[in-house]
C-alpha cells in the first residue's frame, strides 16, 4: 500500500471486522478477556487475522481494544499490560508481513483516564510495530484529546481519532476539534459520519460499521451484500476506511472488496 494517508483520501480502503468472534471461532475458543489470548493462544490471534487479510482487508486492528489496566487487574493481569499490548502488534504485524497490509494498533477510551495511562499503552502499540494508532469508540472528546497528545509526543505517526455515537455529540464541531488538534483521520458511526464527508473534506474519514448498534439502538442484522452497499456509498462519498464491528465476518469483507473492485473495474 502507498502512504495510508494519500490512499485513505483517495479511496475506500477496508479494514477488518469482528475480531473477538474470528478468535473465538478459529481458535475454538471463549474467553470473558479476548486480550489474554495475546498471552494464552497466539495462534487463535494470528488465524483471525489471517482471515481478514484473506478476505481483502488492508487494514488490521490489534487485538488490545479494552486491555485497560482496571480489566487487567480485574483477571489477574495488571502486570502484563505492556507485554499484551506490545504482543498485540507483534501479532498482527506477521499475520500483515508480505501482504502489503497496516496494523494499527488501537485502544478504547479509558476510565477516567490520565496521559500516563495512555502513554502505557500507545508506547508498546509502537514499539511492537504498529503502524499507526487508533483510538476508537470515545464518547468523551476531552479524553480523546488528552490522548492524542500523548500520542504525538511519542510519535509522529498517523493517528485515527473515531468517537462511538452519543446523542449528546455534535460531530461536526468535534470534528473541527479534533482537527485542530492534529488528528490525521476523523470518524465514527457510519450513519453520522457519511452524510459529512462532501461537506468535510478536510480529512479523510473513518467508518465504522456494527450490527449490534445502530443510532443508538440495536440494529437488524447487517448481510454481507448491505455491506457491500454501505462500503460502495462511502467510496462514491469520497473514500475514506471502514472498519467492521461486532457481527461483521471476514464474509462481509470478502462481498465488500469484490463489490469494490466491480465497481472500480478493471
Amino acid at each position: 500500500m502507498k502512504d495510508f494517508l494519500e490512499e485513505v483520501s483517495d479511496r475506500l480502503v477496508l479494514g477488518d471486522g469482528d475480531l473477538i468472534a474470528a478468535m473465538e471461532t478459529h481458535g475454538n475458543c471463549r474467553t470473558l478477556f479476548p486480550e489474554e489470548l495475546n498471552l494464552s493462544n497466539p495462534d487463535a490471534v494470528t488465524a483471525a487475522h489471517a482471515g481478514f487479510l484473506s478476505a481483502g482487508a488492508e487494514v488490521l486492528r490489534t487485538n488490545s481494544l479494552h486491555a485497560r489496566a482496571d480489566d487487567l487487574k480485574a483477571h489477574g493481569l495488571e502486570n502484563r499490560l505492556s507485554e499484551i499490548h506490545w504482543l498485540a502488534s507483534q501479532l498482527a504485524k506477521a499475520a500483515a508481513r508480505g501482504t502489503g497490509a497496516l496494523v494499527a494498533g488501537v485502544l478504547s477510551q479509558e476510565n477516567h483516564g490520565t496521559p500516563s495511562a495512555y502513554q502505557a499503552r500507545v508506547g508498546p502499540l509502537l514499539d511492537g510495530g504498529a503502524d499507526f494508532i487508533l483510538f476508537e469508540n470515545f464518547t468523551d472528546l476531552e479524553e480523546l484529546i488528552m490522548a492524542l497528545h500523548v500520542k504525538q509526543a511519542l510519535h509522529h505517526c498517523p493517528a485515527i481519532c473515531s468517537l462511538a455515537w452519543n446523542p449528546q455529540t455534535d460531530f461536526a464541531q468535534a470534528f473541527r476539534v479534533l482537527e485542530n488538534e492534529g488528528a490525521d483521520v476523523i470518524g465514527g458511526p457510519f450513519e453520522t459520519v457519511l452524510p459529512m464527508i462532501p461537506k468535510h473534506r478536510s480529512l479523510p474519514k473513518v467508518l465504522s460499521v456494527s450490527q449490534e448498534v445502530s443510532g443508538g439502538s440495536p440494529s437488524s442484522i447487517i448481510s454481507p451484500q448491505a455491506y457491500a452497499q454501505i462500503a460502495i456509498d462511502i467510496h462514491r462519498a469520497g473514500g475514506g476506511l471502514l472498519l467492521g464491528g461486532i457481527g461483521i465476518t471476514s464474509a462481509h469483507v470478502s462481498c465488500v472488496s469484490e463489490a469494490v473492485k466491480a465497481k472500480d473495474g478493471p
